[in-house]
């Protein structure tokens, strides 16, 4: 838990030191706007996340309406991992008359 710890604060203190404004510049990586100059479903995530890391809560639902909940879902999958599944049980055969 530790290791997951210390990589999710390395990995926020490195967007959020990245910032927004640096993100702006880097070419887009993104292949839907590559080929088709489209933006998909995920633009502007990346952005979020960045305005999310530096507390900037107006720009990262500007950036992308879903940056807040999928960052809350991401981080509670982080620390304490997948939900446990339950175990089933094989059914019994029951013995049933013939008709």
């Amino acid at each position: 838990m530790t290791r997951r710890v210390a990589a999710l604060v390395v990995a926020w203190g490195l967007l959020a030191a990245l910032g927004p404004a640096r993100l702006e510049a880097l070419p887009p990586v993104c292949w839907s706007r590559l080929v088709f100059d489209k933006t998909c479903a995920g633009c502007g995530l990346t952005r979020g996340l960045a305005h999310l890391a530096r507390g900037d809560l107006a720009a990262a639902k500007t950036a992308h309406p879903g940056t807040i909940p999928l960052a809350t879902f991401a981080l509670g999958l982080f620390l304490f991992g997948e939900p446990r599944r339950p175990r089933l049980r094989p059914l019994r055969r029951r013995n049933l008359p013939l008709r």
